[in-house]
């Protein structure tokens, strides 16, 4: 079974730091819960949910990004970030990138030829490019029938 950390909510599901709730008892052996086999079947649960989150995202902090009434809502340090446009955390991606890098930084790369253009510009240009490709062939799939 795996550690849990004392400053992490307590896997019982009060609401508590573990320290403050089960984790205040440390009799040296077993947690005295109730229902012990409910909080087992709960903690895989939550081994489960954060493996497969490892999986997707790596074993960085995880991802906070949610739909919030139409809008996607993304949370990167201190700061909230939304949009009705951005329907995946990929659309907000595309262009917090360019959030990050700059108005000024962004026309500069455009007015460059192609070949001397920023890897980053290259990217997008050629991710907008098959996007607009699959639209006009899912249009194309549409008309067909």
């Amino acid at each position: 079974m795996a550690k849990i950390g004392r400053n992490q909510p307590c896997p019982c599901g009060g609401g508590k730091k573990f320290k403050h709730c089960h984790g205040k008892f440390s009799g040296g052996g077993e947690l005295p819960f109730p229902h012990d086999d409910v909080f087992q079947v709960k903690l895989q649960e939550l081994e489960a949910d954060d493996a497969q989150r490892q999986k997707q995202q790596g074993l960085g902090k995880p991802i906070i990004s949610t739909d919030f009434q139409g809008q996607r809502v993304v949370a990167v340090g201190n700061r909230v970030y939304h949009s009705p446009k951005w329907k995946t955390f990929h659309d907000f991606l595309r262009e917090y990138v360019f959030m990050v890098l700059g108005k000024e930084w962004t026309e500069k790369q455009r007015k460059k030829p192609p070949s001397k253009r920023h890897q980053i510009v290259s990217w997008f240009d050629q991710a907008m490019s098959d996007a607009r490709k699959m639209a006009v062939e899912k249009m194309g799939c549409f008309r067909a029938l």
